[in-house]
Formats: C-alpha cells, sequence, structure tokens
C-alpha cells in the first residue's frame, strides 16, 4: 500500500487542474497561490481566466479566478476538486 503524499511544492501544483465539483467543468491550472504572510498559510489558489477577447479590456485581477483555500476538497496527483459555486453558471 502506497503512503499519501502530505506535502506538495509550487511547481507540483502548477501541473494541476483545478475541476469545479458544483458543474464538473474544468477551470484550469493553477498559476499561483495567494498567502497570508502573518499566519503562513495558503489562503486561495489562482487560475488564469480562459481568454477571450472582451479580457482584452478587463482589469488584471478579473483576468484569475481565486479559488479560497477553504473551497478545495480535495488535492489529488493529477486533480485538484473544489466546490466554487460562484464559477458554475
Amino acid at each position: 500500500m502506497e503512503i499519501p503524499k502530505t506535502v506538495c511544492t509550487l511547481s507540483e501544483l502548477k501541473r494541476l487542474e483545478v475541476v469545479n465539483l458544483c458543474d464538473g467543468k474544468v477551470l484550469g491550472r493553477v498559476c499561483d497561490v495567494e498567502m497570508d504572510l502573518l499566519q503562513g498559510r495558503v489562503t486561495a489558489l489562482i487560475l488564469p481566466r480562459p481568454f477571450d477577447l472582451r479580457s482584452v479590456f478587463q482589469a488584471a485581477s478579473d483576468k484569475m479566478i481565486f479559488v479560497p483555500w477553504h473551497r478545495i476538497e480535495r488535492i489529488g496527483s493529477d486533480t485538484i476538486l473544489a466546490r466554487v459555486p460562484e464559477c458554475a453558471p
């Protein structure tokens, strides 16, 4: 039996796709993390929004999807499962 992995690097997180459990859609791959430096913990995963022509005129923060850490259900070897109702239709 394989022992589950309990630590992960940012470069390993960047290889994982994030799937929204609310609608089953792939939100994208992790491009960055948001951290609370005072408490020393990750507060959100940051993913780029899919490109469309309207995004040329959007602010930089509108081009990103922030997945709050408390919305992460499971981090697997190739996928992150999150419940993000605000990203579902």
